[in-house]
């Protein structure tokens, strides 16, 4: 038996919380997902998920975890802690880089209900509970600048998932920001923001 042996075959790296297929495939639960944005199939053998990706059977394979943890403990506990990073950065508020979803006009305490079709804001939206963060930034699309200089964070109160992976995202604007620079994360826009402290109306 060989590390090799529990290696993702969509990341290449080992398994973490591992899931299986209908179909009898093993893969990591976040890339199993992210292939599933693109296509309800299996990544291997193409066989269809529909009523897999319906159901959300998400269950880690508890054997094949035990396993990992038995015969290769060390690699599992460095897969792990890789794991926690990443979702410690995607939830961290010191670097201001933040999601952002580009669509619409948003303000702050008003509610902004979203319907998530597209592969890469599924990912972006999963990410966003996953990492604890419940929370992007909604900024308008831009010709010059692909989305524009300001925006407000939408902190998410709830997501209702459809059989066929798309959701209905109930969230409220939050705080507004600015845009200082921009770039790409996982196929997603993401910024780097200055926030905006509202002056309060001065009473006469």
């Amino acid at each position: 038996m060989t590390v090799e042996e529990f290696e993702c075959t969509l990341c290449c790296r080992l398994f973490y919380n591992p899931v299986t297929t209908p179909c009898g495939h093993v893969f990591c639960r976040a890339c199993l997902n992210r292939s599933l944005d693109h296509r309800p199939g299996c990544p291997i053998c193409r066989s269809s998920l529909t009523q897999f990706l319906a159901a959300r059977k998400e269950n880690v394979t508890v054997a094949i975890e035990m396993l990992l943890k038995t015969f290769f403990p060390k690699d599992y506990e460095d897969r792990k802690l890789q794991h926690e990073e990443d979702m410690a950065m995607l939830a961290s508020n010191t670097s201001e880089e933040i999601p952002v979803f580009v669509c619409t006009l948003a303000f702050p305490l008003i509610p902004c209900p979203l319907h998530i079709f597209e592969p890469r804001y599924r990912l972006m939206v999963r990410q966003c509970m996953e990492s604890g963060a419940r929370q992007f930034g909604m900024c308008m699309y831009d010709d010059e600048h692909d989305f524009s200089e300001f925006g407000t964070m939408l902190e998410v109160r709830e997501v209702r998932y459809l059989p066929d992976g798309r959701s209905f995202v109930d969230t409220v604007g939050g705080r507004r920001f600015k845009v200082l620079s921009r770039g790409m994360r996982d196929g997603y826009s993401v910024a780097r923001v200055e926030w905006i402290q509202d002056v309060p109306v001065s009473e006469e």
